[in-house]
């Protein structure tokens, strides 16, 4: 699963204009870790995998705006409900 050969912007939600409206194509969303919190993102990760959702790098140190290591996850409006929801 992919959002194509043209990376998405980094704001969130992830947009395209579609005539005289906005269209919200996409989302990611940051998992923040810690050394104590390490192993158990790394389970959830893991478990996510059973979703429509592209599991994204882990980033190290504090990236960005992100005043932590984290873990970046991309989903689509479609699959949200679905995946997370039931």
């Amino acid at each position: 699963m992919g959002f194509g050969c043209n990376k998405p912007p980094h704001n969130t939600p992830l947009k395209i204009m579609e005539a005289d409206t906005i269209k919200i194509v996409g989302f990611h969303a940051h998992i923040y870790i810690d050394n104590d919190s390490r192993d158990a993102a790394e389970r959830v990760r893991e478990g996510l995998g059973q979703f429509e959702v592209q599991l994204g790098r882990w980033h190290e140190k504090p990236i960005g705006p992100h005043p932590q290591a984290s873990i970046k996850l991309r989903f689509y409006p479609r699959s949200l409900a679905k995946s997370f929801l039931g």
